[in-house]
């Protein structure tokens, strides 16, 4: 069991970080170094974003402990950000900005998959059967549109995902997938481990 002092201290701890990476991708964002940048370096930030903060998480027996007492429905319910998320691939994919196939997997598949997190979390009496419903959907999800994405960057060149290095898009896949795969992991290891609570 993580402590109050603990559990405050831990909470700020990642408030801190998290916002510093937001931060830090914001300006680099601004500042024209993502889109400076490479196919093959933005996908190593994007890997970097992914495999850090899981790493943290199965070190850090405090970060453990935080999630379990966060609880599954508290994690769960940021993912209900990835409906204004799915807007964004709407906009500038119908602005013709963003490869067609790119944006349609990545928006189509966010915003079902945020309606399913806000559906399961505004559950009076959700299952932790659809928790984890809605956190296999969310994970494939996430392979479906970050696979097309590095499928589009690395493999076929297009030059239009060059809009995700550029502000607002940038923090969709440089902070949210980050963010988003974290939190899928966690879940799915608190489910598996049967530490996973609905509640904190």
């Amino acid at each position: 069991m993580l402590h109050v002092e603990n559990f405050k201290r831990t909470s700020f701890n990642i408030g801190l970080a998290v916002t510093l990476w937001g931060g830090v991708i914001t300006y680099l964002a601004m500042q024209g170094v993502l889109v400076s940048l490479s196919k093959r370096q933005l996908a190593l930030v994007l890997l970097v974003t992914l495999v850090v903060p899981s790493m943290i998480y199965f070190k850090s027996t405090s970060f453990k402990a935080w999630a379990q007492k966060m609880g599954i429905k508290t994690l769960t319910t940021f993912h209900v950000l990835r409906m204004p998320a799915a807007l964004f691939f709407f906009y500038y994919g119908l602005k013709g900005e963003l490869p067609t196939l790119f944006w349609m997997v990545a928006g189509i598949g966010d915003f079902i998959a945020g309606a399913i997190a806000l559906y399961v979390v505004t559950r009076p009496k959700a299952t932790m059967a659809q928790y984890h419903f809605f956190h296999t959907f969310g994970l494939i999800d996430f392979i479906c549109a970050v696979g097309t994405g590095l499928t589009f960057s690395l493999i076929l060149a297009n030059p239009l995902m060059d809009t995700i290095a550029v502000l607002p898009v940038a923090w969709i896949p440089f902070f949210g997938v980050g963010l988003s795969g974290t939190i899928h992991m966690i879940a799915f290891h608190m489910m598996r481990t049967g530490t996973a609570t609905i509640s904190h």
